[in-house]
């Protein structure tokens, strides 16, 4: 008996579905994140988180990006309700010019159809640009009557004014948004490679702040996507790409090795185990993770997909049946010791947000391990064809590396009495098994909560011969293609990635 065991390493779509929605109120965190805004980038930041879960190809990360988006989803009603029209801001704030500009996504997708809405803006951009204290390296600030550099400007400014330009076809605003953020670098940078949260400014902030960092970020991850998302010169589009995940390294590097708490969120302050230890900052820096990885599989590869599993399941355990997420920062109190459990309306969408779908490279390998059935059989029996009525099991097992739920399916011809059979496996490493036979089908199927997407599918057969006094089986097709596991690309929700 001689065994054909074939390993096929398969790249497949994985949604980052890391809390369990069963235990996780969709609805009801949703709900307390809305109700509890109230401020300028909170309205953005919601607008953000709706988009990149109800419509993520859509978003800057998605295929679909740059292009005309029905008025009615969710992200974009909310925005409308708080954007200001024939104003210098998108919304009135009194204090930074910079926050308002969180909604400047939204504004400018509203403008690809709303002339009215291009034109806010394009007067939020130039307020940003010509009409905002900048301090002397020309780090536009993040106060509109004062210069102070806070890493929560990188958020709100840097990926309005990318993704304004794409569409705008404005290289000279995409490289400013580039530069901005290289300044606030060199403003706020430690040596452990994280960003103190607040310079250049009456009331600095030199702590690692958690939130700040993922403030900075997230923004960075998202002028990256609209980097790559470029029609200009191409040599400069890499070198402004490699420069902005490099920044972003740096950052989520610095809070892998920061410590957290026995419940395994982050500290308030990184390199501060007496600072209190919340969600918001945990959240959205794992969010980030999962959207480099989606980026640069390479770069940020398992162990950064490892730790922001981690994070999230730390936050799984600290989102009650109300769907409030707490302990969280207290969102008007960054230094606070008291830890927020009101529902803090940028954690909440935080932790949406790290819970959106996107999709993640990761390795399936399919065992295939094929072995004639016990029975003796003579060279004379082989040369009467007797060989032909032979029936040939094949056992196989396919292993994931995946994250959320996944299946695998085998369905059994009907002359050896089986029926379709469904094995599942849950989160994280996963395994199982069943029996092949001659004319069956081998599929594998995600299956999550935006619905099953097969991954492949084969028909196979299963050759037996007598060959070296011995009966040897064959897998046919003794190839399987890559090719095979791209059936439903271009689904909502998925970004291609190549194989």
């Amino acid at each position: 008996m001689k065994t054909l065991k074939l390993i096929l390493a398969l790249a497949w779509f994985s949604i980052v579905f890391c809390i369990d929605t069963m235990s996780l109120n969709v609805t009801a965190v949703v709900n307390v994140m809305i109700a509890n805004a109230k401020s300028s980038w909170e309205f953005g930041t919601i607008s953000e988180a709706l988009l990149e879960l109800n419509n993520p190809n859509l978003s800057v990360f998605g295929s679909a990006a740059f292009t005309p988006a029905p008025a009615d989803i969710a992200s974009l009603v909310y925005a409308k309700k708080h954007i200001t029209l024939h104003e210098g801001l998108l919304i009135n704030d009194a204090s930074s010019n910079s926050d308002p500009a969180s909604l400047g996504v939204a504004a400018a997708m509203l403008g690809i159809t709303t002339a009215g809405y291009s034109t806010a803006a394009e007067n939020q951009a130039n307020t940003l640009l010509y009409h905002t204290p900048k301090a002397l390296s020309g780090a536009i600030s993040h106060r509109s009557q004062s210069i102070a550099l806070w890493s929560d400007f990188v958020y709100m400014a840097p990926p309005f004014l990318a993704y304004y330009a794409i569409l705008s076809q404005n290289a000279s605003m995409l490289d400013i948004a580039v530069q901005q953020i290289q300044l606030y670098r060199d403003a706020l940078k430690a040596n452990t490679g994280g960003w103190s949260h607040i310079s250049a400014s009456s009331h600095p902030d030199s702590g690692l702040w958690s939130t700040g960092n993922g403030w900075a970020a997230m923004g960075i991850a998202r002028t990256l996507a609209s980097v790559q998302s470029s029609p200009f010169d191409v040599a400069i589009k890499s070198s402004q790409a490699a420069l902005l995940k490099e920044n972003v390294k740096e950052i989520i590097d610095a809070a892998m090795a920061s410590p957290r708490g026995s419940s395994g969120l982050l500290h308030n302050y990184h390199q501060d185990a007496t600072s209190i230890v919340e969600a918001s900052g945990t959240a959205l820096l794992a969010a980030t993770t999962y959207r480099l990885a989606v980026i640069d599989p390479v770069m940020f590869g398992e162990v950064y997909v490892n730790w922001a599993n981690s994070c999230l399941a730390a936050i799984s355990a600290h989102v009650n049946v109300a769907g409030i997420v707490a302990p969280a920062v207290n969102p008007y109190d960054y230094r606070s010791q008291v830890p927020y459990t009101r529902g803090s309306p940028e954690g909440q969408a935080f932790t949406r947000g790290s819970n959106a779908l996107y999709p993640v490279n990761h390795s399936t390998t399919i065992e295939i391990s094929c072995s004639a059935t016990a029975m003796h059989f003579t060279a004379t029996a082989v040369m009467l064809g007797l060989l032909a009525s032979f029936s040939t099991a094949c056992f196989f097992t396919v292993h994931s590396s995946a994250v959320g739920d996944f299946k695998a399916q085998h369905s059994e011809p009907k002359d050896h009495g089986g029926a379709p059979q469904t094995i599942t496996g849950g989160k994280g490493s996963c395994s199982f098994s069943g029996h092949l036979y001659d004319g069956c089908t081998v599929a594998v199927t995600s299956n999550n909560n935006s619905g099953s997407k097969t991954l492949y599918e084969k028909a196979v057969t299963i050759e037996s011969r007598y060959q070296d006094n011995q009966i040897e089986t064959v897998l046919k097709p003794n190839e399987i293609t890559a090719d095979a596991v791209t059936k439903g690309q271009g689904t909502s929700g998925y970004k291609t990635i190549g194989l």
